[in-house]
């Protein structure tokens, strides 16, 4: 896994990280939560077609992002939650207003 390389600066315009590693075939989304970093991955499928971005709600590419979310540890039970959300990251946190959205993916992944 290897994320981008960024400057000090450039994390002045993040509200999230994220990049996708081809060796392992995993979207990763980074963010500071609460006082420290957090972060998931999940598979990512880009579309054909241009959409809605989930986080930023502006219209361009996009991709499918599945996360699975352990639901029951003793029957190791799953769900997946999916999103299209921007192929362009730096795009898409030039967009982002409200980070309800991202906040709500975090919140459901960690069972809040």
């Amino acid at each position: 896994m290897h994320p981008p390389h960024l400057t000090p600066d450039d994390f002045l315009h993040l509200t999230y990280l994220s990049w996708y590693d081809k060796g392992s075939m995993k979207k990763f989304i980074v963010r500071e939560l609460e006082g420290s970093v957090k972060g998931l991955s999940g598979s990512f499928v880009p579309s054909p077609q241009n959409g809605i971005c989930h986080f930023c709600h502006h219209m361009g590419a996009v991709g499918l992002f599945t996360v699975d979310v352990k639901t029951d540890t003793k029957n190791h039970n799953y769900k997946a939650l999916s999103n299209y959300i921007c192929q362009d990251e730096a795009n898409c946190n030039a967009h982002i207003t409200d980070t309800e959205k991202l906040d709500f993916l975090f919140d459901y992944v960690r069972g809040k």
